[in-house]
């Protein structure tokens, strides 16, 4: 038992350094526009994430919403003049870069490992959200890879509330992707 609890330990505690040290990068990437580079790495990174998985069509399949999500929510801050970043143009609509939408595939990767203890506390996943995703973006800022509307205070306000919402509702997909009994699991490779 201790045995396990140790290797559980490790990995989540790689998973966690994995997931900063692909984040830094990717910022650091975009920000010397080569974002093909955290482009790829995390590409690589998730499709290793969904062949050791117990469950691979789940974990893509959660991969793929988180995907979906995050353009949704990156697309609408860029669109609001909340968050300024080079974005693809569609007309006068303008969409999330590659590297933005991989950034939360790669936070995907830490639900199956160190971040496995939030699940189910939606209070602690919202205040989690809130703080982590407002700090992510600071962060990403104050490493030249996007800039944030002004005043700064509001936009980065802005940014904590929509991740206080967003992450439960994370929270909740991955569980219902992970969820051992029931109709909704899909049933391939040991799931």
């Amino acid at each position: 038992m201790m045995a396990q609890f140790k290797s559980n330990t490790l990995i989540n505690v790689l998973n966690f350094i994995l997931f900063q040290t692909v984040w830094f990068l990717t910022i650091w990437s975009a920000s010397v526009s080569r974002p093909f580079l955290g482009v790829t790495l995390i590409v690589f990174i998730a499709i290793g994430y969904i062949f050791i998985s117990k469950c691979f069509i789940n974990q893509f399949l959660f991969f793929l919403g988180v995907a979906c999500i995050g353009l949704w929510v990156d697309s609408s801050l860029i669109n609001l003049h909340i968050l300024y970043i080079e974005s693809i143009k569609i007309g006068s609509l303008q969409l999330s870069p590659p590297f933005m939408v991989l950034l939360w595939v790669n936070l995907a990767t830490t639900f199956d490992y160190s971040l496995n203890w939030i699940q189910k506390r939606y209070v602690l996943g919202s205040v989690f959200g809130g703080i982590g995703g407002s700090s992510s973006y600071y962060a990403g800022v104050k490493l030249n890879a996007a800039q944030l509307g002004q005043p700064e205070w509001i936009s980065l306000l802005y940014i904590g509330v929509t991740w206080a919402i967003v992450f439960p509702l994370l929270q909740v997909i991955w569980t219902k992707f992970n969820a051992v009994k029931g109709p909704k699991r899909v049933q391939t490779r040991a799931c």
